[in-house]
């Protein structure tokens, strides 16, 4: 169903748009069942990002080993949140991802 040579977003609108037919739904109705929730995306300057390795659907760090467990500890603390890190594909820069994020801890889950 996807391909590649029309672009993304005209396969999404038909990822979209078909579903919400079978369905019944109009994107009104989608709209209202929708709610945005806070997240925290930063990134940091690495000299050699090539060490950060991810799963194949990029939500968790597979190397360095460890890591990630480190990550999910420190989240386990936040209520329904979720984190990973990721490596640029073309820039020095390891992306900081962070979904659910309470904002009196923003700035503390930075810093660590």
């Amino acid at each position: 169903m996807f391909n590649p040579s029309i672009g993304d977003a005209l396969s999404s609108l038909i990822a979209t748009e078909s579903p919400l037919k079978v369905l019944d739904f109009s994107i009104e109705d989608v709209y209202l069942m929708y709610k945005e929730l806070r997240s925290l995306n930063t990134k940091i300057s690495f000299k050699d990002k090539s060490i950060f390795k991810c799963n194949d659907n990029e939500t968790k760090l597979i190397q360095p080993e460890n890591l990630q467990i480190i990550i999910d500890q420190l989240f386990s603390k936040f209520n329904r949140t979720r984190a990973f890190i990721k490596p640029s594909g073309t820039k020095d820069i390891v992306r900081i991802y962070q979904r659910r994020i309470n904002k009196k801890y923003k700035n503390r889950i930075i810093n660590n």
